[in-house]
């Protein structure tokens, strides 16, 4: 979704800072960090991500737990971008 153009480039913006994450994903890190930035990189998957011809790192902090269940974050903004 990143990688096909559904965000804006101010919501990618906004996808690298801690608050926006914590509110929209229910994430303790930033969903976005630029990859050759600084970042603890135990916190993000190895591989990245190419949006609009930037490398970025999505975070890897994504949990299923009833203390701490981040899915219904992620199909929330998944049915806002109306994907499949």
């Amino acid at each position: 979704m990143l990688e096909d153009g559904k965000a804006s480039d101010e919501e990618i913006s906004m996808m690298m800072t801690r608050e926006y994450s914590k509110k929209v994903f229910g994430l303790d890190f930033a969903l976005l960090v630029l990859a050759d930035g600084e970042y603890e990189s135990t916190r993000y998957y190895k591989n990245p991500l190419v949006i609009k011809g930037v490398k970025c790192r999505l975070c890897s902090q994504w949990f299923e737990v009833p203390t701490n269940n981040d899915r219904p974050f992620l199909l929330a903004w998944l049915a806002e971008k109306n994907a499949p």
